[in-house]
């Protein structure tokens, strides 16, 4: 990656300098899951696969999804849990784009998770990240459907007493054609 003048860091033509910092607070991930995001980005943009006035962020509401805030590309921030049918309705109006979503296990498995379970079976032509912290913590940390049995939320003080739902095994049952699953720690 090539540092532009005027840019400190490899990424930053990638960002809306004037937003950062971002909100995030120390130790949550985000940063990391949207460095690793913008590196593969850039790399694809790079190698000639994808032309950069052609990509769209689309994020719904939380923390994750707050990342199309941050970059320097066409975004949107759209109601919880849509995300997926609005970046599905840019991407029928203009197949040329290539759609980033971007959200949290809230916003997207569980608000917007029929949605996710439709574009999967369709296998519509976008990324979709969902970052999982397994509550809804943005708005005090209700449990989420990703929220492991057992563990006390806002909302379930004694312990959730439901087995969490499995995205991936979910998303990957619909036969999408690519479903993985990664870390921001080691």
């Amino acid at each position: 990656m090539a540092v532009i003048p005027g840019h400190l860091h490899p990424l930053d033509k990638h960002l809306r300098l004037d937003r950062i910092p971002t909100l995030y607070c120390p130790g949550c991930g985000l940063g990391i899951g949207l460095g690793a995001m913008l590196r593969a980005l850039d790399k694809r943009i790079s190698e000639g696969v994808v032309d950069r006035n052609k990509v769209v962020w689309v994020g719904g509401i939380g923390c994750s999804a707050r990342m199309a805030f941050y970059v320097s590309y066409d975004s949107a921030h759209v109601l919880h849990g849509r995300a997926i049918p609005f970046a599905t309705g840019v991407k029928l109006a203009n197949p040329e784009l290539t759609l980033i979503v971007v959200g949290g296990d809230g916003d997207i498995a569980g608000i917007g998770g029929n949605h996710l379970l439709h574009a999967a079976k369709r296998n519509i032509d976008m990324v979709t990240v969902m970052f999982t912290n397994f509550v809804y913590a943005m708005t005090g940390g209700q449990v989420a459907p990703t929220t492991p049995l057992g563990v006390k939320t806002t909302t379930t003080p004694h312990g959730n007493p439901e087995p969490p739902l499995n995205i991936i095994k979910v998303v990957a049952s619909l036969n999408a054609n690519y479903v993985a699953r990664a870390s921001v720690t080691t």
